[in-house]
């Protein structure tokens, strides 16, 4: 009966057993039916159970634990059952003690009928039998994750030097019995976020940098917080490793990227060479999906820097920024750092005339700059502290001789345009024939409302004059208070008359062109308007 238990739930669970998972089980379910009837075997059996759990998947270890459970539960009630059933031919009450049991053996019922009518409709005792299972005390310098039932859904976990599986033959509650744990594994270093997410298991609040909470199942989890809005990054081949979850598995080379076994595969079939990396920090190159199924539960995969970033699955990454402009800009105007944007003319036949065309040009044909006509090409945080000026010929240089690896547009030339914010400030530069020229209002809805605010004190009056000061009342205020009724002072009036009179205040357009105009740079070098494609 127990094998045909066990060869049916391995068939539901899509799993050949191994001859020595066979022994595991035996011993376990021996083990199990024996320390429910008081027999010790632990000494023979402990053996046998951390041999066979070295390297097993959660997928084995579930089925086994289950198996064990089920055909263990099935002995003890079939050995419960005919334990009644002889202590009934007997006439053995194994609820009186040991003299009564005596007597009885010697004294005929009065009424045998009865007595055996009774013994018959006794409902059969429900087995009720528990392994003893716990957590051994957990080393203050490792990391504790528990393994859950989401976790056995997953079937997998990672595996590194050090790590310590202890399974449990039942499970139990922890951390407070908020969590039902099915075993635990010991790791010499914290997993990664991503790790806990794909894994589902679950840290120990009393790790090393222990966790302010842990609340499982009877907690509902917090909502994630909304991602931050971010710069342009490097596109990673798998988005939720990054290149330390390489360095964390002993690989600290720098010219590969992290993959999971899935995404390792999808790559495998676009024919790009996908490795294995193996203990000690070593990768070995996989050769056929065989290879993969092969490796280790938690095993990292890897591909070369080089040939990810010439594959065709980068480029369309990379051109896919494209399509989110106004997630990328907001991006760019709320990074608290400072930082740069490189917009270029669209791609578009009705453009052409304006395209690689300096600002005399547009000028001259009626044309101003504007930014429905531009694609926002590249951003990136800004180091050093020199000037917007400077920094825009440092920009031309860079992006025409040492292109960033995830830059796929043309190199920068005349009409491009590069927005810098420094401290807060935003100012954007246009690619001259010489040099770059500052401009206006290509970011700003209104560049002489944002320079009147940059200067008013009061937001109340944007109007187009500076009204920082003591706000004082106006003539039309004072007559329509007194045509309201309310009394006025005529000193007030007179003040009044003549602030406005002899104050000729300059407005925001007046200050702006008063303003020092900085000297072109004589030696500038005179940008191509050719432009490498």
């Amino acid at each position: 009966m127990g094998d045909n238990i066990k060869n049916q739930h391995y068939k539901n669970m899509g799993i050949k057993p191994e001859m020595d998972t066979l022994t595991f089980e035996a011993e376990s379910i021996s083990y199990a039916v024996c320390q429910y009837f008081g027999i010790q075997t632990g000494a023979n059996s402990f053996g046998y159970i951390a041999n066979w759990s070295q390297g097993k998947e959660l997928k084995e270890l579930r089925a086994s634990l289950e198996t064990i459970n089920k055909t263990a539960g099935t002995l003890i009630a079939d050995i419960d059952r005919h334990f009644q059933e002889v202590c009934k031919e007997r006439g053995i009450d194994l609820e009186s003690g040991p003299e009564q049991d005596a007597g009885k053996e010697t004294m005929q019922p009065e009424n045998p009928q009865a007595d055996t009518e009774n013994q018959e409709v006794s409902p059969e005792p429900e087995p009720s039998w528990k392994i003893p299972a716990e957590l051994p005390e957990q080393d203050p310098s490792m990391f504790r994750y528990y393994i859950t039932q989401e976790s056995l859904d997953v079937g997998t976990y990672p595996l590194m030097d050090g790590k310590t599986i202890t399974e449990l033959a039942a499970p139990v509650k922890v951390e407070q019995d908020s969590i039902t744990a099915f075993g635990c594994i010991d790791y010499p270093q914290p997993l990664t976020a991503e790790q806990e997410r794909e894994y589902a298991l679950l840290p120990a609040s009393q790790n090393p940098r222990a966790l302010d909470s842990i609340g499982h199942a009877a907690e509902a989890a917090p909502l994630p917080d909304a991602p931050e809005q971010a710069l342009d990054e490097y596109p990673m081949p798998d988005p939720l490793l990054r290149e330390d979850d390489l360095k964390n598995c002993g690989y600290q080379d720098g010219d590969l990227l992290p993959l999971s076994k899935e995404r390792a595969l999808e790559l495998f079939e676009q024919d790009l060479t996908v490795y294995a990396v193996v203990d000690g920090g070593g990768a070995e190159m996989l050769f056929d999906r065989e290879e993969f199924e092969s490796q280790l539960p938690g095993t990292v995969f890897a591909l070369s820097r080089e040939e990810w970033e010439e594959s065709p699955a980068f480029d369309a990454l990379v051109q896919d920024r494209l399509n989110r402009q106004q997630e990328r800009e907001q991006a760019f105007l709320s990074h608290e750092g400072d930082c740069f944007a490189i917009y270029q003319v669209k791609d578009d036949d009705s453009l052409r005339e304006i395209r690689f065309e300096g600002l005399d040009w547009l000028q001259s044909i009626g044309r101003e700059v504007e930014r429905e006509n531009y694609n926002l090409i590249y951003t990136a945080p800004l180091s050093g502290k020199d000037t917007p000026e400077v920094v825009a010929e440092q920009l031309f240089y860079r992006f025409n001789n040492e292109h960033p690896r995830d830059y796929h547009s043309p190199s920068m030339s005349v009409s491009d345009i590069v927005a810098i914010r420094r401290d807060g400030a935003l100012s954007c530069h246009y690619c001259d024939s010489f040099g770059f020229q500052q401009i206006t209002g290509f970011l700003d809805a209104n560049p002489l409302k944002n320079a009147e605010m940059s200067m008013e004190d009061d937001y109340g009056m944007i109007d187009g004059i500076i009204n920082n000061g003591p706000k004082e009342p106006t003539v039309a205020q004072l007559e329509q208070q007194a045509r309201s009724g309310q009394p006025i002072s005529l000193m007030d009036l007179a003040a009044a008359v003549h602030r406005e009179d002899g104050d000729k205040r300059k407005s925001v357009v007046e200050q702006l062109h008063q303003q020092p105009k900085q000297e072109s740079k004589k030696t500038a070098p005179k940008k191509s308007a050719e432009r490498e494609l």
